[in-house]
């Protein structure tokens, strides 16, 4: 592994201890861990949970994949473009990237706004006509600090259970836009340089079909 790389694996480790640090003081407060692998940075669920206080930490959930389905009007570009947004599946021999940030009861309230559950629906409801994510529990992986060429999404030392908001229809209708992708970029490259891989976000359908590899230009 190159120095850059390995200065970079650092930093993120050193910056996860002291998120989990904070983590670990704020406790009493009932927060619990949201695993976000989508358009979820931490300045977007800082602004939508109305908390400029959140950080986030690097996290890994094994069994599953990112997947891209539906079509978002919200995010479109432009030029009008738009396209399908993310969500996961079960994969025996998936992995996906992402990150957690810490919220309370009422800052996930507010998120639900956000993610097409209205307000006195059940989170966990999985009925698309209803709402069109659901909150879902999953065990996500923190990773350790990686040494000389070790990729430090295979170092774990810590597993968390947390919510992950999942689509509850997951049909494939095009690629996602632009907009919608460097959103995403900005959640998965401070912990994640190389993204899925080789500098890219990768495409799925629910059928596990690659619509392409993205890099941002």
């Amino acid at each position: 592994a190159s120095v850059g790389v390995r200065v970079r694996a650092v930093a993120v480790y050193e910056h996860s201890t002291r998120v989990r640090n904070k983590a670990s003081a704020m406790a009493s407060e009932r927060r619990t861990a949201c695993f976000a692998f989508g358009s979820n940075s931490v300045i977007q669920v800082r602004e939508r949970c109305k908390n400029e206080l959140l950080d986030a930490v690097a996290a890994v959930l094994p069994g599953y994949k990112r997947i891209f389905c539906g079509r978002s009007e919200k995010w479109a570009d432009p030029d009008g473009k738009t396209g399908g947004v993310a969500s996961i599946v079960q994969s025996a021999a998936g992995r996906c990237l992402g990150s957690i940030v810490f919220l309370s009861d009422d800052e996930f309230s507010l998120l639900d706004r956000h993610e097409g559950i209205p307000e006195g629906v059940d989170p966990f409801c999985s009925e698309f006509t209803r709402c069109r994510y659901r909150r879902e529990w999953v065990d996500v992986e923190l990773p350790g600090k990686a040494g000389a060429g070790v990729d430090a999404a295979d170092v774990h030392s810590e597993r968390v259970r947390a919510i992950a908001y999942i689509r509850n229809q997951s049909t494939w209708e095009g690629v996602p836009s632009d907009r919608y992708l460097h959103a995403c970029y900005r959640n998965l490259e401070f912990f994640w340089p190389d993204l899925d891989g080789g500098g890219a976000i990768d495409i799925f359908d629910e059928s596990g079909v690659q619509h392409g590899p993205w890099r941002p230009e």
